[in-house]
């Protein structure tokens, strides 16, 4: 006869064998960071939707249950530098009283008449991830392509919002460098630099309104903004066109990359860009310019990149 303590035990390596083979639950997978008119017309439900045109565009027709966000609430003056990311208590505090929840997935669109319609759009998801936002996408090619495609816009007053839940993340802030991470760039050769204003600019051949200093950081690569979309509707480069562009020249898909401007807004363009090839070590240097051109003991240069 056998006995129960070893039937009992046989059952248990039985009940563990079947477990062990069950097929395991598939992660979620993420939420995308770019969305088609089509995409996006059949998540609808699920998103919280954010315009960043002005308030008369917004009024006069936009997607339906937007929600409107004022551009210039992603700047402020700080420590006498102009046009800097409020830090990320504040936009805590302006996406809760909005109604922008951080656990539902916020997509972003702008007018996309032209390449720098997406600097605002791409600021504001460079904003919403510096925050702790898991889940931000943009809608590619904004209001023109979801219009352009048969879309449906709604013009009627929106509805009031109840205030959302919203802390600051620690992982956020990864998205931002600071002055002291370019300077440690330089010193240290981790991280490459790359501008994203136009040749000229670049090169110092014109003056920038605001900037004393006329140059570049030095060893910055300069590869223009408006290079990583394409007409019509400034929709994104595909993949691999963006790898063309993006990478060579000691950057691939392990390299750290800081991006910069004047400002911070016309790399926002490329730390999305970035973004959407999967690259995580990259960061948009807030101050840009404006700050680091302020210290004259800063190096600033005028020669082209070897």
């Amino acid at each position: 006869m056998i006995d129960k303590p070893f039937l009992h035990g046989l059952l248990a390596l039985c009940v563990m064998s079947v477990l062990s083979v069950a097929p395991q639950a598939e992660e979620a997978a993420p939420f995308p960071l770019l969305l088609s008119p089509d995409e996006l017309a059949a998540r609808l439900d699920d998103v919280t939707l954010v315009d960043i045109r002005s308030a008369e565009d917004f009024l006069e027709k936009r997607l339906p249950q937007s929600v409107w966000l004022s551009s210039a609430e992603f700047f402020e003056t700080r420590n006498a530098i102009p046009r800097m990311l409020p830090e990320a208590e504040a936009l805590a505090t302006f996406f809760s009283e909005r109604g922008i929840p951080q656990d539902v997935p916020v997509v972003i669109y702008g007018a996309n008449e032209h390449a720098g319609d997406m600097v605002t759009v791409a600021r504001a998801f460079w904003a919403f991830e510096t925050v702790g936002y898991d889940a931000v996408a943009i809608l590619d090619g904004g209001l023109a392509r979801w219009e352009a495609e048969g879309h449906d816009l709604v013009s009627e007053p929106p509805p009031p919002r109840p205030q959302a839940d919203v802390t600051p993340t620690p992982e956020g802030q990864r998205a931002i460098a600071t002055k002291a991470d370019v300077k440690r760039a330089l010193e240290n050769d981790d991280a490459v630099l790359v501008d994203a204003r136009p040749a000229n600019q670049y090169s110092g051949a014109v003056p920038v309104r605001g900037i004393e200093r006329r140059g570049h950081i030095p060893g910055a690569h300069n590869i223009v903004y408006s290079r990583v979309v394409t007409m019509p509707h400034a929709v994104f480069k595909s993949p691999e066109e963006l790898k063309e562009l993006l990478y060579g020249d000691g950057i691939c898909e392990d390299t750290a990359v800081i991006v910069y401007c004047n400002a911070g807004s016309f790399s926002s363009l490329h730390y999305v860009a970035y973004r959407l090839l999967g690259h995580d070590t990259v960061a948009n240097y807030d101050g840009s310019m404006m700050e680091w051109a302020e210290e004259a003991a800063l190096p600033v240069s005028t020669d082209a990149r070897e």
